[in-house]
């Protein structure tokens, strides 16, 4: 009786009894099935069900304190609330959907910006966190800065392509390398080589410097609709790259070394991704993602929309050495908020993320270096924060 009082009256017991029910103890888990108490996972909040490769797996969502949660106390808050506040900002309706952000953002709008501590008190008095007891992984991805021509020459031979209108079945890699699209008037510009070509199919977007001197934004348009294959599994599995030196480089510096086998690597990829020309746009400019606004370095995170609404929050913690600062020691776990801002044929599941680390060589050598497990924290506003009754996605 004291239990059942306990969770009709109050909240404070949630984070705790949860934690000891869900601490990943599957014979506990067992246990109480046994006993017939399994109903109180049921008010542990967010527990879902996913089908993935035909069967049903189970992502358990808990209820946590954001001051157990490992690298909270190190964010950067007053960051995290200015790149809430420019998200807000826009206007584009993907956004309008996420009806918790949407109405929350109304009180972001008329506030200034706030002081770290008052930062932190708006996350934790706005949100409440839950922890997704998946593994979580993530890596990170970039804007390449390449040259290119509208037309091709002896030098720009590589061509890259718009999406095709009136075709039933769009081509694969494969068959697009091998003349598929060629003299259909698709191409939009031409690069030097391949291995750029296959890297801005890889992160979605570029930034153009054209040989008439004009700057201009590469956008996805779509894609073949064929299987997404990376090719760094390829090459860990034929035994060509070991898998602890796996990166992105890596891959780029076994092609540059490899151009007799580099073909039919990059066919065994099959997706293809289209792209348009978008001249409205600076040498400073951040590509738009697919939640259609633009990105901000590391605060934007490519997810599964499958689970993350566009525009949630989702606190990434682990042992990330690219979210140090001056006040993280070696051993201490750092963490981020970040925004659901894009999506990736690669991001799949409720428990990756894709961080996009801006613009450039240096934003894509950071980028390429990460593949790193993580914990993920949902953050949902909290329903006495919102002015209408909204449902949070499972």
């Amino acid at each position: 009786m004291k239990l059942a009082a306990a969770i009709l009256i109050g909240s404070w017991w949630q984070p705790r009894l949860c934690s000891f029910l869900l601490n990943d103890n599957k014979k506990r888990f067992s246990l109480l099935l046994q006993v017939g108490t399994a109903f109180l996972f049921a008010l542990c909040l967010g527990s879902s069900f996913a089908i993935a490769n035909g069967k049903q797996s189970m992502s358990l969502l808990l209820k946590v304190l954001p001051e157990a949660i490992p690298g909270w106390a190190y964010e950067n808050h007053a960051a995290a609330y200015k790149a809430l506040r420019q998200q807000c900002k826009q206007r584009h309706s993907s956004l309008k959907k996420n009806e918790g952000i949407k109405q929350l953002c109304h009180t972001i709008i008329k506030r200034g910006s706030l002081s770290a501590n008052e930062a932190k008190k708006f996350f934790e008095a706005s949100f409440d966190f839950y922890k997704n007891t998946q593994a979580g992984f993530v890596t990170g991805y970039f804007q390449p800065v390449i040259e290119a021509s509208l037309h091709a020459d002896s030098e720009y031979t590589v061509p890259l392509y718009s999406l095709p209108r009136n075709m039933q079945q769009l081509p694969s890699r494969g068959e697009v390398m091998d003349g598929a699209l060629k003299g259909k008037e698709l191409e939009l510009v031409f690069l030097k080589n391949p291995i750029d070509a296959f890297f801005i199919a890889i992160q979605g977007s570029a930034r153009l410097r054209l040989k008439n001197g004009r700057v201009a934004q590469l956008k996805y348009a779509g894609k073949s609709g064929h299987p997404y294959t990376p090719i760094g599994k390829h090459l860990i599995a034929s035994g060509e790259i070991n898998s602890a030196d796996m990166s992105m480089q890596a891959i780029r510096n076994w092609l540059i070394n490899n151009p007799e086998k580099r073909d039919n690597l990059l066919r065994q990829n099959q997706s293809y991704i289209f792209f348009s020309l978008d001249y409205n746009t600076s040498t400073s400019s951040e590509p738009t993602g697919a939640a259609g606004i633009p990105l901000q370095s590391l605060r934007s995170l490519a997810v599964d929309p499958k689970y993350h609404a566009y525009g949630s929050l989702v606190f990434v913690s682990g042992k990330l050495p690219f979210l140090r600062d001056d006040k993280t020691i070696k051993s201490v776990e750092t963490g981020r908020i970040f925004l659901a801002h894009d999506t990736g044929s690669a991001i799949k599941g409720r428990a990756r993320g894709d961080i996009y680390f801006g613009s450039g060589a240096k934003a894509g050598n950071l980028a390429g270096s990460v593949k790193h497990k993580a914990s993920f924290y949902e953050l949902r506003p909290k329903p006495s924060n919102l002015t209408i009754k909204t449902h949070g996605r499972s």
